[in-house]
């Protein structure tokens, strides 16, 4: 018996230590380089100069429309409608603390907003959601459908999100995934990719006659790396594009949520 345990123990012992060595080799200090300075601003710097440079500018009239769609969904139905956005269930994504229960109830509604515009023969929409993430899955979903319905590119829609945490998860499946978003909820993800475009469409339908302008200012009281701190590098500033239709209704895009 004492035999059996000294080799326990032993064993033990040495997969901690293979482990601390495991460790020890992987671990790294934090970077304090500023991203200006990093190998991959300079390639993607490089990469957006290449396409301005194969950018095809049109002149002409500016169009633009503005549109918006709900993303709260009805919670406690019977069974998962997603063609009305009625779920049993859905968890909220990015509270890992909550491990993927389901949310209690809509506080404040979650929106979907777009904007679109239109010079000469070339249209576009930028299209934004109260949500953690745009998942590739629900932004493929989005652009199919404007592609079809529309004949949208896939390079005429931007799609971004406000990374709030407090909205709807369920959308991933897989580990990953599922452990900042909640279990998977199929139904979730095509009412989100429906209603991106529900949204983008409703912009398309709007466009008018309209004028745009942009500026911005510095914030930085508003701004902080949670990562390194408040002495570490941050980018204090606040950009915005006011896009005003002719009938006066104006919408603004921003860097900043």
């Amino acid at each position: 018996m004492k035999r059996a345990l000294k080799w326990s123990v032993r064993v033990v012992a040495g997969l901690a230590g293979l482990l601390l060595l495991v460790l020890l080799a992987t671990l790294t200090t934090v970077d304090h380089t500023a991203y200006r300075d990093l190998p991959a601003w300079r390639e993607t710097s490089t990469r957006l100069e290449q396409l301005r440079a194969a950018t095809n500018v049109v002149f002409g009239e500016l169009r633009a429309g503005f549109g918006r769609a709900k993303l709260a969904p009805a919670l406690g139905a019977e069974r998962d409608e997603p063609e009305q956005g009625r779920f049993r269930a859905v968890p909220l994504a990015g509270y890992g603390a909550r491990q993927g229960r389901p949310a209690t109830g809509v506080h404040q509604d979650l929106w979907v907003k777009a904007v679109a515009f239109a010079v000469a023969d070339q249209t576009g929409v930028v299209v934004t959601a109260d949500a953690l993430i745009i998942p590739r899955e629900v932004g493929d979903l989005a652009v199919r459908q404007l592609r079809e319905t529309r004949g949208l590119a896939r390079d005429a829609v931007y799609l971004s999100a406000t990374h709030t945490h407090s909205s709807l998860g369920g959308w991933g499946k897989g580990i990953v995934a599922e452990s900042f978003a909640g279990g998977f909820v199929p139904g979730v993800r095509e009412w989100f990719g429906r209603q991106l475009a529900a949204a983008a469409i409703a912009a398309l339908d709007d466009l008018a006659p309209a004028s745009f302008g942009e500026g911005g200012f510095e914030a930085p009281d508003f701004v902080r790396n949670r990562l390194l701190g408040d002495d570490a590098p941050k980018d204090p500033e606040f950009r915005l594009l006011l896009v005003k239709q002719a009938d006066g209704d104006t919408a603004v895009v921003s860097n900043s949520s």
